[in-house]
Formats: C-alpha cells, structure tokens, sequence
C-alpha cells in the first residue's frame, strides 16, 4: 500500500553523533501555529505520544498576563454598555 506525499506521516532521521533524533514539521502546520526559526518549544512524552507546543518564556508569560487582563477589562466594560 502506497501513502499519498500530502500525508503528514513523517520519518525520523539522525541529527548528529549524540544520538538526537529530528523530525520535519510540515511548513504550513509552523505557519499555523505563527512559530518561527530558532523559537523555543517544549517537549513532552505522555503514553505513547510526543507533545510540542511553545514554550512559555518569562517574557511571554508577562505579556500573556497582560492580555489576559486587557481582554478582562474589556469584556467587563461591555456588560456594563449593555
């Protein structure tokens, strides 16, 4: 059975000598995710799969805690229009 090039099926491949392991992450899933070269993600392993998502910087963590509050104070100020 042959799969389709389109898959998101991937293979592993050697990084190096120290025994690292990489895999492509297809471009248009990267765009998706608006992440960029050398961006920082956090890895980790739960059962029998991998989780990859962004990791949390000191910076982000500031600026997310601000969002968070300027959508609050946001939405606060609508209920009160209506």
């Amino acid at each position: 059975m042959r799969i389709k090039s389109s898959s998101k099926i991937r293979k592993l491949t050697r990084a190096g000598q120290t025994g690292s392991t990489s895999v492509v992450i297809p471009a248009e899933i990267i765009r998706a995710l608006g992440w960029r070269q050398k961006q920082r993600v956090l890895v980790k392993k739960i059962s029998r799969a991998i989780i990859i998502r962004d990791a949390m910087t000191k910076h982000k963590k500031i600026k997310h805690k601000i969002m968070n509050q300027y959508t609050f104070l946001t939405e606060k100020s609508r209920v009160s229009i209506i």
